[in-house]
């Protein structure tokens, strides 16, 4: 029955004869029922915020749960809270606040693991392993030991961690993208780079420990491959020079460096590392030189020759004929062909014409000794100095001589016959030519 109704029948039971008395029971009892309604009210205001929160905390408790400590704080809460204080919609208030404040860190942890994802995959650099392991443990600590009064703290190692990750991926993803460049490169001169073994292969070691500490990878390998680039361009242009005298015969040095060519290849093609690329280019520029040395000697060589042959081509008088025919029959042969692949020495050819031009001066000095009338007396020494001026064998020349010192005689023995002897002198023929 209503309480208005109950009420109603007490007023009509009671004595009205004390209206005073009566009054002041109405109000009193008015005012109960006013309380009590205010009261029934406010009940129900209390069960729709506590039914608000249960039905918030039903949405959200897969969240909650994931927090274990937390749950823990706030189911002490509100285990420990007077629901029959005033404040209610406060404590509910501050309910919701906690749980909400937990949304952003499980955005931030969910993040977190997604990045700790992505870099797992990635190879330990930069200490990524040890950062992943950190931010598992962050994780398992939030779930665990997470405090309400610590969130907003926690929420900033969680962002700061995650930003690690993020920079240690793109560190990392930097570094492939290197790697990628790098073997790219070494793709591109692959042809070149094989040729050179022991260079390839210590270049390959040098890739497969990459990422090196405090080295620009990429600049390192792009700057041996550009050595070996220009090692094999200077190996070339070395290749076609020592090609050139490859058929020389073997003089001014020329057999030597051939062989220290082909010692110093072998070297490059099968042992040099990158720390020999320096000697080895040195050795191949010493080799350009030493066989352009080779081509202007042998090329002096040939000038020697021809200006040897103008001399006696020219038919002086330096030399008896026979000597002077002999060189040149051997010096026109010689120029007639490739003077660098004949085999004779043009020391040997020249001091054979000294010795040739020597020979003849002291076979006339020897027979001016002999014979110092060919010197002392007028006659014979117009006759003879004709005879040396002339280009004649060195036998024939001796012939004369023996003429002359025939001549001699005759005139002497004559000279001592009277009157006809003197007649025969004077019609005697002279030695000829």
């Amino acid at each position: 029955m209503p309480l208005v109704n109950l009420c109603l029948i007490f007023l009509n039971t009671t004595n009205m004869s004390d209206s005073t008395h009566l009054n002041s029971l109405y109000d009193k009892l008015f005012a109960s029922v006013e309380n009590l309604f205010k009261t029934e009210e406010l009940i129900k205001a209390d069960k729709v915020e506590i039914d608000s929160l249960v039905d918030f905390l039903s949405q959200n408790e897969t969240e909650i749960g994931k927090f274990k400590n937390a749950t823990l704080e706030l189911q002490i809460l509100l285990d420990k809270y007077d629901f029959t204080n005033e404040d209610i919609s406060i404590f509910m208030n501050s309910i919701r606040k906690k749980v909400e404040s937990l949304h952003p860190l499980r955005s931030k942890l969910v993040k977190m693991g997604e990045e700790a994802k992505l870099l797992s995959v990635f190879p330990d650099r930069y200490n990524s392993k040890k950062s992943i392991e950190t931010c598992r443990t962050l994780f398992q600590v939030c779930r665990e030991r997470l405090r309400f009064d610590e969130l907003d703290k926690v929420s900033q190692v969680v962002e700061t961690n995650t930003q690690k990750l993020i920079e240690i991926r793109k560190l990392i993803e930097r570094d492939n993208d290197n790697l990628r460049q790098i073997n790219n490169a070494i793709d591109a001169n692959k042809m070149v780079l094989e040729k050179f073994k022991a260079y390839y292969t210590e270049l390959q070691q040098f890739v497969s420990e990459f990422p090196h500490s405090g080295q620009d990878d990429y600049a390192v390998v792009t700057k041996r491959i550009s050595a070996a680039k220009s090692l094999m361009a200077l190996y070339i242009k070395a290749d076609k020079e020592v090609f050139s005298i490859k058929d020389f015969c073997d003089r001014h040095n020329k057999g030597m460096i051939v062989a220290n060519y082909q010692t110093t290849i072998q070297a490059m093609f099968t042992s040099m590392k990158h720390s020999d690329v320096n000697w080895i280019e040195v050795r191949l520029n010493d080799i350009a030189k030493q066989v352009n040395a080779v081509h202007k000697a042998f090329d002096a060589e040939h000038h020697e020759l021809d200006a040897l042959m103008k001399i006696l081509k020219a038919k002086k008088t330096d030399l008896w004929k026979e000597d002077n025919e002999s060189l040149l029959t051997t010096v026109s042969g010689l120029l007639n062909n490739d003077t660098r692949k004949s085999n004779f020495d043009i020391n040997h050819l020249k001091n054979s014409y000294s010795h040739a031009k020597s020979k003849r001066l002291s076979d006339i000095a020897n027979t001016k000794k002999t014979y110092p009338w060919l010197e002392s007396r007028k006659r014979y020494k117009i006759f003879h100095d004709r005879i040396i001026s002339k280009y004649i064998e060195s036998i024939e020349y001796h012939t004369i001589v023996e003429k002359l010192k025939k001549d001699k005689l005759w005139r002497t023995i004559l000279l001592f016959i009277p009157i006809l002897g003197w007649i025969i002198l004077f019609n005697m023929e002279e030695v000829s030519l």
